[in-house]
């Protein structure tokens, strides 16, 4: 099912029409997240939750995920805010709404909120700021209420666009190469000298003359997006395979978690992928970079205190 940008922007703005083209997406979304959750459909004896989508446990808690990803998105529809951060072309529309990673997070959202724990007020563009604290379904209600996202561990900055704070006027020190090294494929196409970072890291990505930078560097990315979903996938088996796990080693746990969310959004590079991407000489030069690009967290994403702490007080390099 294809969509023109006309047809997203009467949506977007919700001119006349606007339900008849937000249903046909409504049923594309459907038919993207059965498949990308489950294997078969229901009544097929091969119905099953992929192993990917673990966290949710079974197809009828998968099925109950979906209708409550849909409602969430057709109340940003219903006020005119669905499209509100999305720069892609139409064709990109469903992976722009519902990529694998995004709808992974709201998964293990779905059921951190069913325990009842999370990260609450994340921030939303604005000078809200998040803080770690027991789930309050109150103020959930609230925020619905309000027309915002339901405040649940990092869903309000997981699929949305980072910007760098900085000045291209002053060029491009070792701080801001190491923010576009690390968030390269999470920056805001208006991001500001976003063509002078991508020209900088083309300069000093080290690569084979035949190799593209920019793809080395999606490469690495992709290995370290598995081994950190790999990490959270560990600690996830650990909360729902212990229902009655001690209180101090629930918060052990849920802590490490989002220590290993934060390192998602802004530091998934380790130690090895930057010496090697930047052809240092050494892992200690890798780590001194990473240790001033960490100081500098408050500095260069004002917006996300609480996350600057948590990547901040336990990533190790």
């Amino acid at each position: 099912m294809s969509f023109t940008q006309v047809e997203l922007d009467c949506l977007a703005s919700r001119s006349e029409g606007w339900e008849l083209i937000w249903s046909r997406l409504w049923e594309a979304l459907d038919e993207r997240l059965q498949s990308m959750l489950m294997h078969g459909s229901a009544g097929d004896p091969a119905w099953s939750l992929k192993s990917r989508y673990w966290v949710l446990r079974d197809v009828h808690t998968a099925q109950d995920f979906v209708c409550d990803f849909l409602i969430d998105l057709h109340r940003k529809a219903a006020s005119g805010t669905l499209l509100e951060h999305f720069e892609g072309s139409p064709d990109q529309v469903l992976s722009g709404l519902a990529s694998s990673d995004f709808v992974l997070w709201r998964a293990r959202d779905y059921v951190a909120r069913h325990a009842k724990h999370g990260i609450i007020g994340m921030p939303d563009g604005g000078d809200t700021r998040s803080r770690v604290g027991p789930f309050d379904p109150a103020e959930a209600d609230a925020a619905q209420e309000r027309g915002s996202e339901t405040p649940q561990v990092g869903v309000a900055v997981v699929n949305r666009p980072l910007e760098i704070a900085w000045d291209p006027s002053g060029g491009v020190d070792a701080k801001i190469r190491m923010a576009a090294l690390q968030c390269w494929f999470r920056l805001s196409h208006r991001q500001c000298g976003r063509d002078q970072l991508e020209n900088d890291l083309r300069d000093n990505i080290s690569v084979a003359p035949s190799e593209d930078p920019l793809s080395s560097l999606a490469h690495r990315h992709e290995t370290a997006r598995e081994r950190i979903f790999g990490q959270l996938e560990e600690i996830e088996k650990k909360i729902l395979s212990a229902p009655r796990m001690h209180a101090p080693r629930r918060a052990e746990l849920e802590a490490q978690r989002t220590k290993l969310e934060a390192t998602f959004l802004l530091e998934p590079l380790d130690r090895e992928d930057v010496q090697v991407l930047l052809s240092l000489k050494s892992s200690e030069a890798a780590y001194k970079q990473l240790s001033r690009y960490r100081k500098a967290f408050a500095e260069l994403f004002p917006c996300l205190l609480e996350l600057h702490e948590a990547a901040s007080g336990g990533s190790s390099g």
